[in-house]
């Protein structure tokens, strides 16, 4: 296989989500007294996709990447805790249509790792700014990181597949209603599976 040479290239990502718990928890009043509320979601796995452009450095074995990321995970499940005035846990019901989207914008730095004259291991991480979507019109943004690991294969000179396991943190982020009142939104760490493939100029 002919050697690649450094320089820019664009590729993209299938990736299978698995959405962190998604915690969102305020502070009320019940008669009179405190309580807070937590509530606890779980999402549905779902297929995501990026869309990326890089370039890569042969001599220091590197390469940088800006990188679109979006998936939208249905919710699943949700439990919600009551403490204070009132000390229980319950179930809510999820509703057709209730779902989680992000959409992200990652710039990463990978080591290359060479294996052999085809493969290489690849490992790194990258800093983004997600914006958070979801049925009842939240719109909101905060900063996510990722930590990444997996193998690419060198095809031809122009060509090469990459498959990676992604670990997400997406960031904290509060909203704050008409009346002063704080509503805390966050996310457990996401686990993503991704393939794709990478076009070399």
């Amino acid at each position: 296989t002919e050697k690649t040479k450094d320089g820019v290239y664009i590729g993209g990502n299938l990736a299978y989500v698995m959405l962190g718990d998604r915690t969102f928890e305020f502070d009320m009043a019940w008669g009179g007294a405190p309580m807070h509320v937590k509530n606890i979601t779980k999402s549905k796995s779902a297929l995501g996709v990026s869309a990326l452009v890089g370039f890569k450095k042969q001599d220091i074995g590197m390469k940088f990447e800006a990188e679109y990321l979006t998936h939208k995970n249905d919710k699943d499940s949700t439990k919600q805790e009551l403490t204070g005035a009132i000390n229980q846990t319950m179930d809510i019901d999820v509703e057709d249509g209730e779902y989680s989207k992000m959409t992200t914008i990652f710039l990463s730095a990978y080591k290359l790792i060479k294996i052999d004259k085809q493969m290489s291991g690849v490992v790194g991480g990258g800093l983004g700014s997600t914006k958070y979507e979801d049925e009842d019109e939240l719109d909101e943004k905060a900063t996510s990181f990722h930590i990444s690991g997996g193998v690419e294969k060198q095809l031809n000179k122009n060509l090469t597949i990459v498959g990676m396991i992604r670990f997400i943190k997406y960031g904290d982020f509060t909203v704050t209603d008409d009346d002063g009142d704080d509503f805390e939104f966050s996310y457990d760490l996401t686990t993503a599976l991704q393939a794709g493939i990478r076009y070399q100029f």
